[in-house]
């Protein structure tokens, strides 16, 4: 999420949690303000429904479309981003993979309960 300030960020992180019923396997903040929540699977998924996720995640937060793109690099922590002279940060870790199926569920309930 690039849009809005670090505590907007964090709460419509926390109303996802409380309306899907699913929390971030982990976070990493960019170095700046942005929050980069990330969901793991417990298994492989094709292309098409791993963009599918990212999209209906990006939508929920209403966060950066170009997460969505494949090709987009992951925001990995501990890495220093020399354009901005900070270093990426672990924000939190909850080290919980869903599969699939619990993915679908959780964006249906999500977006159900608006």
């Amino acid at each position: 999420m690039d849009d809005g300030a670090e505590i907007e960020q964090r709460g419509r992180i926390d109303k996802f949690i409380r309306l899907s019923g699913i929390k971030p396997t982990f976070t990493v903040t960019s170095g700046g303000k942005s929050l980069h929540p990330h969901l793991v699977l417990t298994d492989k998924v094709e292309i098409k429904l791993r963009t599918y996720f990212s999209r209906m995640f990006a939508i929920a937060l209403l966060g950066d479309p170009a997460v969505c793109n494949p090709h987009q690099p992951m925001r990995a922590p501990g890495f220093f981003r020399k354009e901005k002279g900070k270093l990426q940060v672990l924000d939190s870790y909850s080290g919980v993979k869903y599969s699939a199926s619990e993915l679908t569920q959780a964006f249906e309930k999500f977006f159900y309960s608006e």
